[in-house]
């Protein structure tokens, strides 16, 4: 049997391209009081707020502020924790007179790479868990 070939506007993922995450249409403040935060970070979802008795622009502010908040991966934080992880590695390794602490340096450099990377991610996650919970807190007093 023959595959059929996948349209130029579609993606790997059988999505449209642009169309990667879900879409989240916010109609009512029910819908907003059952968003728990940190299902919605983790599920990759994109918002739409279409609240009747919202002016649009009010409507494309908060969606655009819960989209940003969305979007954050903790790639920017990982990226500092490794950068000042390594920096830091490297001027106690010069000032011990270029001795690892326990093992050789280059496996201490990884080791102390991948565990500033990862905390930085996960701090920039958790970071972002809080800030969207923030949103939907003032989202909830803010909506009519």
């Amino acid at each position: 049997m023959r595959r059929q070939a996948m349209p130029s506007s579609m993606a790997a993922g059988g999505r449209p391209r642009g169309e990667s995450r879900q879409k989240l249409v916010i109609r009512d403040m029910a819908a907003v009081q059952s968003l728990n935060a940190w299902r919605l970070l983790m599920s990759h979802t994109r918002v739409q707020v279409d609240i009747a008795g919202m002016t649009p622009d009010r409507a494309r502010e908060w969606q655009t502020r819960m989209n940003a908040a969305l979007a954050a991966c903790g790639c920017g934080e990982g990226a500092v924790a490794l950068l000042g992880a390594v920096t830091s590695y490297a001027l106690i390794v010069t000032w011990r007179g270029g001795d690892g602490l326990m093992w050789s340096v280059p496996a201490e450099v990884v080791l102390v790479a991948i565990a500033a990377a990862l905390c930085g991610k996960a701090l920039g996650i958790i970071r972002a868990g809080l800030r969207i919970r923030r949103l939907l807190r003032s989202f909830r007093l803010d909506a009519p």
